[in-house]
């Protein structure tokens, strides 16, 4: 084979891959697993990727492993990201993190086209990898135009109708309601067997809690559970099994998409006590729905408090928490408790302070924390409030950094501040750009300053 060269080359990048330890959440890297060395890999794989595809050289089986590969990089670079004190910013040329997500972006794009265009071989595995690919990437929409396509295609109906892939699949069609839950149930059962695959029972639970039905939702959990626990299976803790991450999806899914509260209730509570078999890590997605469903159904902002606190109760026993996690989960919170105080008063004030002094009490205040709640809190447009948060960052010994200055700056535009004071402001910005080698203002700076100025009511 005149290709034999590139396709062991192909061969040794692809087997060079890495797995995540859910129970852990984190990357079990290999030697070449840092962000620098991983983009030089996958520029050289994508490179033999389209000379092997030109020449028809690439069996199914090779394009699952590259598409494995190159969705392992996104957790990769997410995890990387997550360790970030702050995320770059999206014009920010120089970020290797978003480099690399655009190049993975590219790529997958192109063996997607490549699919389409029946150029290469795809296989369920392979098909089923590549939607949650756009859907690690929130391209959800892309994500079901690229099964709607496949689907109506000869010769790729049977992968795109696959049980793994149309377990990858249905939950974009639940959320968005893309279609009536009696057809996607008849779907499902067109596609169900004995052995279906676990990712087509997990999909469909989605959809079924998405939909109300929750308990078609519980008999599909039993289902998954005796898949693992069943009758004949080895009685273990089977956290390193390859199909635990199910399990914990599964279980999230109550937390997060259950309308019924007090179920969803009941598997938060379990996985806060740690008392499944399986990991049953918080993640903050499913926590954030959560809140927000718990909002939506009782108005209730003391039960939402609860599982905030309880949350972080939970998250409080993790060393170097990420500040994205924090950013993420104090956004949600403050939203709600904003939208339910949305004007300044004695019992507003009183209850925000106590829940700052009982969130400094699990955990030592952060800069997302105080960005968030500077962001939030100026729609009081009371500037003592404003004041008493910027002076938190001295107190707190809390480092600020552009975005803190930025949020800041464009809370400003709120209440009555001088001019000087939002000069001010500024010129702390533009100092801490120079001194972070900073080479232009970027177009969040740009913006938080005309929030202050020509645009503030």
């Amino acid at each position: 084979n005149p290709y034999r060269n590139e396709l062991l080359q192909f061969d040794e990048i692809t087997n060079k891959n890495y797995r995540y330890d859910l129970n852990k959440e984190k990357v079990i890297a290999n030697e070449y697993m840092s962000s620098e060395s991983f983009l030089k890999n996958v520029e050289t794989v994508m490179a033999l990727y389209s000379d092997l595809s030109e020449a028809q050289q690439l069996n199914e089986h090779r394009v699952a492993s590259l598409i494995m590969l190159l969705r392992n990089g996104l957790r990769f670079n997410r995890l990387a990201l997550k360790g970030l004190e702050r995320k770059p910013d999206y014009d920010d040329v120089n970020s290797l993190n978003y480099k690399i997500y655009e190049f993975l972006l590219s790529a997958f794009r192109a063996i997607t086209q490549d699919i389409l265009d029946q150029k290469i071989l795809v296989n369920s595995h392979g098909c089923s990898t590549l939607i949650h690919a756009y859907i690690d990437m929130r391209l959800k929409e892309e994500a079901v135009n690229i099964w709607e396509l496949g689907r109506n295609i000869p010769s790729l109906k049977n992968v795109f109708k696959n049980d793994q892939v149309l377990g990858s699949i249905f939950p974009l069609l639940a959320e968005n309601k893309y279609y009536k839950f009696d057809e996607l149930e008849k779907l499902f059962n067109e596609v169900k067997t004995n052995k279906a695959h676990p990712t087509l029972i997990l999909g469909f639970l989605r959809v079924c809690l998405v939909y109300n039905e929750k308990d078609k939702a519980i008999n599909l959990f039993t289902e998954l559970t005796e898949l693992f626990y069943g009758e004949g299976q080895q009685q273990e803790s089977f956290t390193y099994k390859p199909y635990v991450s199910y399990l914990t999806d599964a279980h999230l899914s109550f937390i997060g998409y259950c309308n019924d509260l007090p179920t969803a209730k009941i598997f938060f509570d379990n996985a806060r006590s740690k008392s499944m078999p399986y990991p049953t890590p918080l993640l903050v997605n499913y926590i954030n729905l959560y809140l927000e469903n718990t909002w939506n159904q009782t108005k209730d902002i003391f039960k939402v408090i609860e599982i905030w606190l309880n949350t972080w109760e939970n998250f409080a026993i993790k060393r170097n928490l990420s500040n994205i996690i924090s950013a993420s989960l104090n956004n949600k919170f403050l939203t709600i408790f904003f939208t339910k105080y949305n004007s300044f008063g004695s019992v507003s004030f009183n209850l925000l302070k106590e829940l700052i002094e009982r969130y400094s009490k699990i955990r030592p205040l952060d800069e997302p924390f105080l960005n968030n709640l500077i962001t939030k809190s100026s729609a009081w447009r009371e500037v003592s409030v404003l004041e008493s948060i910027e002076s938190a960052y001295d107190l707190f010994n809390v480092p600020k950094t552009v975005v803190a200055y930025r949020c800041l700056i464009k809370a400003f535009g709120n209440v009555q501040v001088s001019t000087e004071k939002i000069y001010r402001t500024f010129t702390e910005l533009v100092k801490f750009n120079d001194n972070n080698n900073m080479r232009y203002l970027s177009n969040a700076d740009w913006l938080c300053f005309k929030n202050a100025t020509i645009t503030s009511s």
